[in-house]
């Protein structure tokens, strides 16, 4: 049976990872112990890399693949959220140690992360237990010396004990991880470049951030509108600029610094308004903070969904209706998916395409893609390929994916599923039950040599938000 690409295993097998090696993979598996990304195997990248790897770790006896798949399995990676704050309102240390790779064996460890600044001595500040993630407020896992105002950078490092390994591998191991970058603001004369940093975003114009807007402070202009409390601003923040569209920080990299205002309007709307001020540029151990010409890099409404918005039409925007905000709308079509050639040779690899449009009024970030495709007589049985990938479509804008796939009989079909709404979402917009947000499309690949009733018989196995005349040629 065909079914819903949301609900068939993500499986791959190594043939069908064009382009894939020993070198590679061993590549992939050096950055994924540093950046911890892919962080997840059921989609893109980390798809392919989970099949090979599991094809390589089975097919030969290589230690040093087995090692580096042990270390890459559990990545622990820290990160400073809100990296500019003031003692009142310290940020935090996040660290992921979140299980990704699935190996023959278990790897499980406890890790002490220590830091240190320049030339001092190096301090535990977590102990870690593999597969979970660990935040904690930087005042609680800090010295106060290292909260003193201005700019600092920090060396990490985690001691990790693994609990259990195949034999002759180490039990113990000292990583280097990515060294910290953050600054502490205050009254006090050395942190005045911090604070002069981060006010950058309070007092810029929002007539340079919007067009259609007076020249007045962003401060003051959020203070003006009407729901506002008199004389209360919004509450400000710092951001790594990234999280605006990608709350979730996956795939992303952190360099870009926003400044944040944040306040809560009627009928339970959040309201935040991202400016970036500047951003980090990392030499070494070493960060220099550059500041920039402040812009805008996102506005957003939050209710059971989080909707970009332009920063003019938010006074207007935050009090209406949720259904009235700005929503992508996702489109796949029967003619949005080809076949090269389009009558394939039995058994001989074809170059699928997939186009996904997104004609909303608001960007998509995301956004769950499945293609799935089968070559059986009468449809049944295990898909020959399920690959899914993550994107992020802009509005009126589309992404092209591309995928091989051998047809066994010369004929088959090619399932495309597009889903707003999934563990990669990014809190859109959208009616869980309408077609706009999972739509769903079939293409008969080489419908000519296919038994009488294929492409019936293809459609009654369908399930989806179309109607199989409408999914199906």
């Amino acid at each position: 049976m065909v079914l819903p690409a949301a609900l068939v295993a993500v499986a791959l097998t190594a043939a069908q990872q064009p382009g894939w090696d020993r070198t590679r993979l061993v590549d992939a598996l050096d950055r994924m112990i540093v950046s911890g990304e892919p962080r997840h195997v059921d989609h893109d990248e980390g798809q392919e890399l989970q099949a090979l790897l599991t094809t390589a770790l089975g097919r030969d006896d290589d230690p040093e693949l087995k090692s580096l798949a042990i270390r890459a399995a559990i990545p622990v990676v820290p990160r400073i959220d809100r990296p500019l704050f003031s003692l009142a309102d310290p940020g935090s240390l996040h660290v992921r140690a979140s299980r990704v790779l699935t190996l023959p064996w278990a790897v499980a460890f406890t890790a002490t992360l220590e830091a240190r600044p320049d030339s001092g001595a190096w301090r535990r500040v977590a102990r870690i237990p593999s597969g979970r993630d660990f935040t904690e407020r930087l005042d609680r896992v800090f010295p106060r010396a290292w909260l003193s105002p201005g700019f600092h950078d920090l060396q990490v490092r985690a001691r990790i004990q693994y609990d259990a390994l195949p034999d002759g591998l180490p039990r113990e191991e000292t990583r280097a991880l990515p060294s910290l970058h953050y600054g502490v603001w205050s009254g006090a004369i050395e942190a005045r470049a911090v604070t002069r940093f981060v006010e950058r975003g309070r007092y810029v114009s929002v007539a340079r951030l919007d067009a259609g807007l007076p020249d007045v402070p962003l401060a003051i202009w959020l203070m003006q509108l009407p729901y506002a409390e008199p004389g209360v601003e919004a509450y400000w923040r710092t951001e790594w600029c990234t999280l605006a569209a990608h709350p979730s920080g996956e795939g992303q990299t952190f360099s870009d610094v926003c400044s944040v205002a944040a306040f809560q309007a009627p009928q339970g709307t959040v309201a935040e308004v991202w400016v970036k001020i500047g951003d980090v540029v990392i030499d070494g151990e070493q960060a220099r903070w550059a500041e920039s010409e402040p812009s805008l890099e996102g506005a957003f409404l939050r209710r059971s969904g989080r909707a970009p918005i332009r920063l003019a039409l938010l006074p207007t925007l935050v009090t209406a209706a949720e259904q009235a905000w700005p929503a992508p709308a996702l489109l796949v079509r029967p003619a949005d998916i080809t076949v090269n050639p389009a009558a394939p040779r039995p058994g001989r690899p074809v170059a699928l395409q997939v186009v996904v449009t997104n004609n909303g009024s608001a960007d998509a970030y995301g956004v769950t893609i499945d293609v799935l495709a089968g070559s059986t007589p009468d449809g049944t049985g295990r898909p020959i390929l399920h690959r899914r990938f993550i994107r992020d479509i802009p509005a009126g804008g589309q992404v092209e994916l591309t995928a091989e796939a051998a047809y066994p009989l010369g004929f088959g079909w090619i399932m495309a599923h597009a889903m707003l709404l999934s563990d990669h979402a990014e809190w859109p917009v959208t009616d869980p039950e309408s077609a706009v947000g999972q739509p769903v499309a079939i293409h008969i690949v080489n419908a000519a040599a296919a038994p009488q009733g294929y492409t019936a018989a293809i459609c009654r196995h369908a399930t989806g938000q179309a109607s199989c005349a409408a999914m199906a040629r």
